[in-house]
């Protein structure tokens, strides 16, 4: 069990503003509630930001909800706050203090949009928290799974639950209407990323209703995520050490040839599924400011457009994203873009 405890030198909650949205929660903001993580998973980039165990100690802030909403007075009131982080927002430390909650408390007090991603299914106790600020404002929840294998689970991910209560828990979000999406994450070379392993897991996240699917591939920007990679995938498949070690190089992304080869894999198998890569716009629409909803539309093409290897395309529709968001678009440049039908009505009114 990890030392718990309350971190009165903490100043802030909220992050600063994003020079352009998270792609996958919307959103223009982070919080991470809690510092530290019980789960502890393998592939963790946490491990590199201490020198002590990651999952040794959770930390949280005293005073949350005073803080949270003084901090939400600096916010506009259209943009979305993600309850995201290296530390999982339903870790098991928020059975027992609930600071999760109590931040939900205070958005659905005020009525202000939320994401959160998580590889717990005890954001169920949240649910009617969840669908009142949907009713009001907007609400995302993205659920993280890693396999369809158990034995993989095991390994990287021991203490979250089963990768079928996770999908379970995306069928009780549906039913709630709650938009609900899924993270595959983190893509392992050699781990979980084969032709087989990838339709698997996807065919069961397009049987449980999500709303739609994302993905990425693990980071290693640290020696001492490396060695707990290898381990994992020595155990799993016995490969030899240097294969993960090729992929990455020293770095920490993965050789660019390979994850542009397993984009293509996955959006095409998504594509037969007729499972959306991205929340779909009749979800958001309406519910943000209309700059944020035209550069969320920009950047969801803009990905598209690099798993199918259009990387000019993809960069000219990231940096259109980033205009609108900072006020300075053209009307003109945005009719030139293929998804200018999509938000046209609400640029016209």
């Amino acid at each position: 069990m990890p030392i718990m405890m309350v971190d009165v030198n903490r100043q802030r909650l909220i992050g600063a503003r994003l020079l352009v949205p998270d792609a996958v929660l919307l959103a223009t903001h982070h919080a991470n509630i809690y510092e530290g993580c019980e789960y502890g998973c393998v592939f963790c980039e946490g491990w590199a930001h201490i020198q002590r165990p990651f999952n040794e100690s959770v930390r949280m802030m005293g005073h949350l909800a005073e803080v949270a909403q003084r901090e939400l007075a600096d916010i506009p009131a259209h943009e979305i706050v993600a309850l995201q982080g290296v530390s999982d927002p339903y870790q098991p430390a928020e059975q027992q203090f609930r600071r999760t909650q109590t931040m939900l408390k205070v958005m659905a007090r005020l009525q202000r949009p939320v994401a959160l991603m998580t590889r717990s299914v005890a954001v169920a106790d949240d649910i009617p928290l969840l669908q009142y600020i949907h009713q009001h404002a907007f609400a995302l929840v993205v659920v993280s799974v890693a396999s369809h294998a158990r034995d993989v689970v095991d390994i990287v991910e021991p203490k979250c639950a089963p990768t079928s209560e996770r999908l379970e828990l995306v069928r009780r979000l549906r039913d709630a209407g709650i938009p609900v999406g899924v993270m595959v994450s983190p893509l392992v070379p050699y781990l979980n990323d084969t032709d087989y392993a990838l339709r698997m897991l996807l065919e069961q996240i397009q049987a449980a209703g999500a709303s739609f699917v994302h993905w990425e591939y693990v980071r290693i920007p640290h020696q001492r995520v490396q060695e707990r990679l290898i381990g994992a995938v020595m155990r799993t498949n016995g490969f030899s050490a240097t294969y993960l070690r090729d992929l990455y190089a020293n770095t920490a992304v993965v050789d660019a040839r390979y994850a542009q080869e397993r984009n293509h894999v996955v959006a095409q198998m998504c594509d037969e599924l007729h499972l959306p890569t991205h929340l779909p716009y009749e979800y958001f629409r309406g519910r943000l400011s209309l700059e944020h909803e035209v550069a969320m539309v920009l950047l969801h093409h803009a990905n598209r457009d690099e798993w199918y290897g259009r990387s000019t395309l993809a960069s000219q529709a990231r940096a259109l994203a980033a205009d609108v968001m900072r006020g300075t678009w053209q009307l003109d440049e945005l009719q030139k873009h293929p998804s200018y039908a999509l938000f046209q009505e609400r640029i016209n009114r």
